[in-house]
């Protein structure tokens, strides 16, 4: 909605539970507070969620959730993902067309399953003047 005091999330997610929405797009923080209310969407099909790293998830949302995640130097989204609430790890996704992702160690070598590493981004998303930058 637009009008004055806009930053209130509450009347922002009042808004958002009027509209006739099957699909939407919530910034991961306000996603995780209307979950925290449980508040939820008579007609919402689809949740798309992205900006922030989510950390909780109720056991029985009424719609599909689909985690997005892209950092700030590709353009909006480098992975995606259905997240499902029996799942017992929190997951990111996997990298969506003419994206590619790599955890490496400190070395810029592969890690193995279950080892801890850092996310390295390449593809058509990564955005101007990150190349070669390491």
């Amino acid at each position: 909605p637009v009008h004055a005091g806009s930053e209130d999330v509450g009347a922002l997610l009042d808004w958002w539970q009027a509209q006739a929405l099957d699909v939407c797009f919530l910034p991961t923080p306000i996603a995780e507070y209307a979950f925290g209310r449980n508040l939820g969407h008579a007609q919402l099909r689809t949740l798309l969620i992205g900006g922030d790293r989510l950390r909780k998830l109720p056991a029985d949302l009424p719609f599909e959730l689909i985690n997005n995640y892209g950092p700030t130097e590709t353009t909006v989204v480098a992975t995606s993902g259905r997240i499902d609430a029996s799942q017992a790890v929190l997951h990111i996704g996997k990298p969506v067309a003419n994206t590619q992702v790599y955890l490496l160690d400190a070395h810029l070598q592969p890690v193995p399953v279950g080892v801890a590493g850092e996310l390295y981004i390449g593809g058509a998303g990564v955005a101007r003047g990150y190349l070669n930058r390491g």
